[in-house]
């Protein structure tokens, strides 16, 4: 996940270049005008690479990613594995957990490295938040989590 916020020489996120490639080309497809070939003509653009770059700590990744989902209009939820235990990702992001359940291993849970996140700000706008029971699927060393939510 880091490689996707490295930043290039223009001072541009590979995740900013993507957004950008994909907002070009989808432009470029709906303005295709004809040539005079008789053929839409398009307009040719390299498609952004992946950078090669170092691992960032767990922390460091989770602000980067919740400093973008903060620019993002409306309801804003930050769900997966994160790899920090002990609510960490509570503590340093601005954004709340909102189940509380040890995840990991599946096979005798003692961390939560899973989350469903909300933004702090935004814990105003739910009405219910309900944990719903899931069970071990076997084909993961984590233990699903869900919750339902009722805005």
């Amino acid at each position: 996940m880091f490689q996707y916020f490295f930043v290039d020489g223009n001072n541009r996120s590979f995740l900013d270049n993507a957004m950008k490639y994909g907002l070009n080309f989808k432009e470029n497809q709906s303005s295709a005008q004809e040539s005079l070939f008789g053929v839409g003509s398009e307009v040719s653009m390299p498609e952004p690479n992946v950078p090669q770059c170092s691992e960032w700590p767990n922390i460091f990744q989770l602000n980067k990613l919740t400093s973008y989902l903060k620019k993002l209009p409306g309801l804003a939820l930050l769900t997966g594995d994160l790899n920090l235990p002990a609510n960490l990702p509570s503590k340093f992001s601005g954004f709340k957990s909102l189940i509380s359940q040890a995840t990991y291993p599946s096979w005798k849970p003692k961390i939560q490295f899973d989350y469903i996140m909300l933004r702090k700000s935004e814990l105003k706008s739910i009405s219910s938040i309900k944990p719903i029971k899931s069970t071990t699927t076997g084909i993961s060393d984590h233990t699903p989590i869900g919750v339902e939510i009722q805005i």
